[in-house]
């Protein structure tokens, strides 16, 4: 399991979605869904360059709401198999499809996507196939559908349309004030550092950081792992950054 408090991501924007999820999984909103003839179902598309976190937030989200994930893996798959599989999903849950721009889902069945004729076929589905499953007459409710890419733009505008994709999120590279979350939940939880360095004291460092670190350069990831490396020591942390961002 993974705590959406170990997500570092723009507070508001984390907020704003944990908002929307509680109101969707509400029993009440089902209800009113029923009696509105509105489908229960939401889908998201995560995106944004490697290392940003998109994996790890939807497991956040389903720990969030002790609600069960699936990863379909569409790789090898044909129409009939992506139908078995998502016939055992579950009333409740959340389905994830990663990369879904390399899962060379194409318009026609055994047709590959226009531009990519000479690679190999990663799947055998059809677009049709997959939207019906997403929001066809036989599509379970209550389940919440996230792609994620790397791509967005490659994407069949057919499969991310609202209806079937209710929000694009974009994830990316650590802002100042990301850096400086990610700063101050690594040192800050540190038992190292529990009795010999005040909560204040890191509160400060972790500004420090966030106005020292650039703009946009390095992923949320390759933060944590600066920050990780220097554990027990925030203060060397901050005086190796100068170091670190010129072998960036």
């Amino acid at each position: 399991k993974r705590t959406l408090d170990s997500i570092d991501m723009e507070p508001s924007l984390k907020q704003d979605i944990l908002t929307e999820l509680q109101d969707f999984f509400d029993p009440e909103s089902e209800e009113w869904s029923y009696e509105n003839g509105v489908p229960n179902r939401k889908g998201y598309l995560l995106y944004g360059p490697p290392g940003t976190g998109k994996s790890s937030f939807c497991v956040a989200i389903a720990s969030e709401f002790n609600l069960p994930i699936y990863w379909l893996h569409l790789a090898g798959m044909d129409d009939a198999k992506l139908h078995e599989e998502f016939q055992k999903l579950p009333q409740k849950c959340v389905v994830l499809i990663e990369e879904i721009d390399t899962a060379g889902i194409a318009r026609h069945k055994g047709k590959k996507e226009k531009g990519k004729q000479n690679e190999p076929a990663v799947s055998n589905i059809s677009l049709g196939a997959l939207l019906n499953e997403i929001d066809g007459p036989g599509a379970k409710e209550g389940r919440l559908l996230i792609f994620t890419t790397n791509s967005p733009k490659s994407l069949d505008p057919a499969l991310i349309r609202p209806g079937r994709i209710d929000r694009r999120i974009y994830l990316g590279r650590s802002t100042k004030l990301v850096a400086s979350i990610t700063f101050c939940r690594i040192f800050g939880t540190d038992p190292r550092l529990k009795g010999r360095v005040q909560r204040q004291e890191i509160d400060r460092m972790a500004k420090q950081f966030g106005e020292l670190i650039p703009n946009k350069l390095f992923t949320p990831c390759e933060v944590q792992q600066f920050c990780m490396s220097h554990r027990g020591n925030p203060e060397r942390a901050i005086k190796q950054m100068p170091q670190w961002i010129k072998e960036k």
